[in-house]
């Protein structure tokens, strides 16, 4: 399945005028900045992207890109610039790469983020067990959330983090509730990771017997994890 995968580096990118632009102190070197109208898959290494809009214009452009693209990106949206920003890197089918670097500078800056990635889409489906397992976060995928819900925390005491994994027939959010992130403070991050709900039923893939992606994510959410499946 998918992984969402943190590299290191930084990015760097052009901006022309908007409403919101990110703050040089956020992304570096602004010149190397592009500002795009729609959010697209960027495998230019020279430059990344970002977008004025709000939440559901970029959502509706991630639909369009799941629909013709077979590689992965990611972005971050701030709910409260209205801004997003592309924090991908090295593009590939089953993974993208994520700026730690930059991703630091937007938590010290936000006390909101919204950090989104794409599973493309499978015209192959062998069947809706196949189709739901594309649609979820995978292992990994968890494992980053949680780590960046409590590194945002350590930087910002009121940041949070909203994860979401689109993909063609919508976006499943994941979270941290205000208990799991003092559970997996107080503890060992991977022993109690090991231990919690949702890795146990993701260790057992007998839980894509639902036929409803609503029930799969109330059932994979526990006291710690919250999934909520939200269509474009």
């Amino acid at each position: 399945m998918k992984n969402l995968i943190f590299g290191l580096g930084l990015v760097s990118c052009v901006l022309t005028g908007c409403a919101s632009i990110p703050d040089q102190n956020i992304v570096g070197n602004l010149a190397s900045y592009k500002q795009v109208k729609h959010l697209v898959i960027n495998k230019n290494p020279l430059f990344e992207t970002w977008m004025s809009g709000d939440e559901k214009r970029g959502l509706r452009d991630i639909q369009k890109i799941i629909e013709n693209s077979k590689s992965e990106e990611a972005w971050v949206y701030s709910p409260e610039k209205k801004l997003w920003i592309e924090v991908g890197k090295k593009e590939k089918s089953q993974e993208v790469c994520i700026d730690n670097n930059l991703m630091r500078r937007l938590m010290a800056y936000y006390n909101k983020i919204n950090l989104y990635h794409t599973h493309p889409s499978n015209n192959d489906y062998r069947d809706v067990k196949e189709m739901f397992a594309n649609c979820m976060p995978a292992k990994n995928d968890l494992y980053y959330m949680i780590f960046w819900s409590l590194k945002f925390r350590e930087i910002n005491p009121g940041g949070k983090l909203k994860c979401g994994v689109c993909s063609d027939i919508g976006v499943v959010e994941y979270s941290l509730t205000e208990r799991g992130i003092k559970y997996f403070f107080d503890n060992n991050l991977m022993i109690n990771f090991e231990k919690a709900a949702v890795r146990k039923e993701y260790g057992n893939r007998a839980y894509f017997s639902s036929n409803n992606i609503e029930e799969l994510c109330k059932k994979l959410s526990d006291e710690n994890i919250v999934m909520k499946f939200v269509e474009y």
